[in-house]
């Protein structure tokens, strides 16, 4: 059957997204021809010079705004709705639409005009903001969309394209998704998690233009799902279930790919995101994959997150290095030993994280972090701490971020308030200790303080 999978914006335009490529190649697979619509790099090609700010990180969290987002279609109302409307004209039975929390508002309008175009869409919403720790049954009540997807896509979309075409009347059977039936909702429960992420097929950009895309051999892949740690502020190992890693000689063909299909004249040698929650989750399969690089000859530059850990030794960084790693962005997240113990943050202490970004830095590997600000327990001295480690490290990082304490749904702290002493843990922002110490106006000055010891190497989120 034919389908469609629709990608809203706002999301970076300097490579095509990896999560389309992935479903569109599941779904090919199973013999379903895919249409696929990049509207975001489309209307971020369509608006003017000054108006592509907006997809800079500083300014994501606008499109977050139902004025932000009337504002937009007041402006290019004409160029969207021609849009929803050549979607709508298709021959698509369905529409996958990816939504994540900052492009939720913009895609339920789209999906609104194509309804309005063609009422007899099915309309199926999927991404991180479908997950049932985010906004889940949510996005079905604020949309016209027919379906969420719950969890991870890969297999449930393949799955619903495949009973759509045998037996409509029995989509709402369909493992992993919420359907809308009437003024009720049918829920059939979570995706059943891939536990060999081998089994998957390759990425498929054939469907891209990659001449639209702002920066030229660049793309990106992940190896991994989930995480090896259980940090008291995140919701990425609950979310993903468990932790699960591609083998070496897998990702290997991937790369071998992705070499194949980005690399031009005038970019000979891509750069590769590895936008795995980690990359050096399974060690034996880092260092694999980096032996596998380098003696297969392939030239590529990578980079990704990674924890600090006691295996990220001088030898193994150097191995890296050697097979193209240049870029990383480490999970630390504090520069106080009390307030990591406070988060639950396993696997090292600050004496070793300095060690490790050091070595790194005498490497010459790009190093990003994060601080959070605010962590429940965080007092004055802990503070302090951190404020200490920033003066002495910053230079060895080209750009750190600074995001204040949100309390996430499905983490511990979320699940478990009076363990951190918090009063709602529903305020994801504005969340207080019980003792009303630890409010956002302490943490946001906090954050203003660290701002100015961080100066030009502030990575502006644009949230505060």
């Amino acid at each position: 059957m034919e389908a469609a999978l629709l990608f809203p914006p706002p999301w970076a335009p300097w490579a095509p997204p990896y999560s389309i490529a992935l479903l569109a190649a599941q779904a090919k697979a199973r013999g379903h021809r895919i249409n696929v619509y990049d509207l975001n790099i489309d209307m971020y090609r369509h608006v003017s010079e000054e108006e592509q700010i907006y997809w800079n990180d500083a300014y994501v969290n606008k499109w977050d705004s139902e004025e932000a987002v009337a504002t937009m279609f007041e402006k290019h109302g004409n160029y969207i709705r021609k849009y929803a409307k050549r979607v709508a004209s298709s021959r698509n039975a369905i529409i996958g639409i990816s939504v994540s929390s900052a492009s939720s508002l913009f895609a339920m309008e789209v999906a609104r005009l194509i309804k309005h175009y063609d009422p007899g869409k099915y309309i199926v919403f999927g991404g991180p903001d479908c997950f049932r720790a985010e906004e889940f049954i949510g996005i079905l009540q604020k949309s016209v969309a027919d379906a969420i997807c719950t969890g991870e896509g890969d297999v449930a979309w393949g799955e619903l394209l495949d009973m759509f075409a045998r037996a409509p009347e029995a989509i709402e059977s369909v493992k992993g998704y919420v359907f809308r039936k009437g003024q009720d909702f049918v829920d059939t429960g979570d995706p059943d998690v891939i536990k060999d992420l081998d089994s998957l097929e390759l990425p498929d950009y054939s469907f891209f233009k990659l001449k639209k895309y702002t920066i030229g051999g660049r793309a990106c892949t992940m190896t991994s799902r989930g995480c090896i740690n259980k940090c008291a502020y995140c919701s990425e190992s609950p979310n993903f279930k468990f932790y699960r890693t591609r083998s070496a000689e897998n990702i290997v063909s991937e790369l071998r790919m992705l070499v194949d299909t980005f690399r031009s004249k005038k970019n000979p040698i891509p750069f590769v995101n590895f936008s795995d929650s980690l990359i050096n989750g399974n060690i034996r399969v880092l260092e694999d994959l980096c032996e596998r690089i380098i003696d297969s000859g392939l030239d590529i530059r990578w980079g990704g997150m990674a924890l600090l850990r006691k295996e990220m030794t001088p030898q193994l960084l150097k191995l890296m290095k050697k097979a193209g790693f240049v870029e990383v962005m480490w999970g630390l997240e504090s520069g106080s030993q009390r307030v990591l113990d406070l988060m639950q943050k396993k696997r090292f202490s600050i004496a070793l994280a300095e060690e490790i970004i050091s070595n790194a830095f005498d490497l010459g590997i790009d190093q990003y972090v994060n601080f959070i600000v605010g962590f429940p327990g965080e007092t004055e001295s802990m503070f302090l701490e951190t404020a200490g480690f920033v003066v002495r490290h910053a230079h060895k990082f080209q750009k750190i971020g600074l995001p204040i304490m949100e309390i996430r749904r499905n983490s511990k702290v979320y699940d478990c308030p009076d363990d951190f002493s918090i009063q709602d843990p529903t305020a994801q922002l504005d969340w207080v200790t019980n003792d009303g110490v630890n409010t956002f106006a302490l943490r946001k000055e906090r954050r203003d303080y660290l701002s100015l010891l961080v100066e030009s190497r502030l990575f502006d989120q644009g949230r505060y």
